[in-house]
């Protein structure tokens, strides 16, 4: 019987997320698979932590599901709790929000 491969704790948390914004954005194994370039039962794998992701797929699976490296390895920590309730809710709401929305926002910003 082959032994289960214990995954630290960033590592774990990091396919924890990659799932989370899977899900979010109804994106399944398979699509993702497609997106970069890898069979279904590839990336199967990859979100059981075996094998350990390289770099270059992290940043793939980013930006296929449309987020940061930041954001998939725990990098930064924004400090929400420090924000009024009303800009942590238009955070919230802009990662929600779709690919399109979100690059109207960043031109307003811009601005």
């Amino acid at each position: 019987m082959a032994k289960m491969k214990q995954l630290d704790e960033k590592t774990s948390r990091m396919l924890e997320r990659i799932k989370k914004r899977m899900e979010e954005r109804s994106i399944t194994q398979e699509a993702l698979g497609k997106k970069l370039g890898m069979p279904q039962h590839q990336v199967s794998r990859l979100l059981q932590g075996s094998p350990t992701m390289t770099l270059e797929q992290i940043y793939a699976i980013a930006e296929a599901l449309d987020t940061t490296v930041e954001y998939l390895l725990l990098i930064r920590h924004c400090g929400l709790r420090e924000l009024k309730q009303e800009d942590r809710d238009l955070l919230l709401a802009f990662d929600k929000a779709d690919p399109e929305t979100k690059k109207v926002v960043r031109r307003l910003l811009r601005q």
